[in-house]
């Protein structure tokens, strides 16, 4: 019992460590695309990608999950995920960040279908209600406090986008270290 409560604590710690980088992208990316002088038709574009993006990852999951396993899952695109969060710094182009934006549409789907499919074999019938609402409240909580670090820089440097980026590094470390 005790190693199912240690991973269901690990996957906790690396999702909301994960989630603290995504709640400051998702505050970062229009404000800096603001910036860069995009159109507020490039930024909903953005918005639509990551949805597009979204529903393209549902349906590749699941596969790719049965094949290797959640933790490779979860590096991967946890890792290809940090990379896209670069690319915004890069390519300061529209058509290019809803490209990316798409992309990371694409790891966030496998990314939640990963974790949330994770605990739910961790979990049995009796504590599975907790540990999903333990699971929301703290992805609530950190995508929150991400939002809340946009001060911690000026958003047109790329301080943010690197904080962004070794947040969703850091997600893998315990997740990595995971059995």
């Amino acid at each position: 019992m005790k190693t199912v409560r240690d991973n269901i604590t690990i996957l906790l710690l690396g999702t909301a460590i994960l989630m603290l980088g995504q709640g400051l992208l998702v505050t970062l990316l229009p404000v800096r695309g603001d910036i860069e002088g995009f159109s507020t038709t490039w930024i909903g574009g953005m918005g639509g990608a990551y949805y597009a993006g979204f529903a393209i990852g549902c349906l590749i999951g699941p596969r790719l999950i049965s094949k290797v396993g959640h933790i490779r899952v979860f590096a991967g695109f946890a890792a290809l995920t940090a990379a896209a969060t670069l690319v915004y710094q890069l390519i300061p182009a529209p058509m290019a960040w809803v490209a990316t934006r798409g992309i990371t549409g694409i790891c966030f789907a496998i990314l939640f279908m990963a974790i949330e499919s994770w605990l739910n074999e961790q979990s049995t019938n009796e504590t599975r209600g907790k540990i999903l609402s333990l699971y929301i409240i703290i992805t609530n909580v950190v995508t929150m406090g991400g939002q809340l670090m946009l001060n911690l820089a000026d958003p047109a440097s790329s301080t943010l986008f690197i904080i962004c980026a070794m947040l969703i590094c850091l997600s893998l470390v315990p997740i990595s270290l995971s059995k």
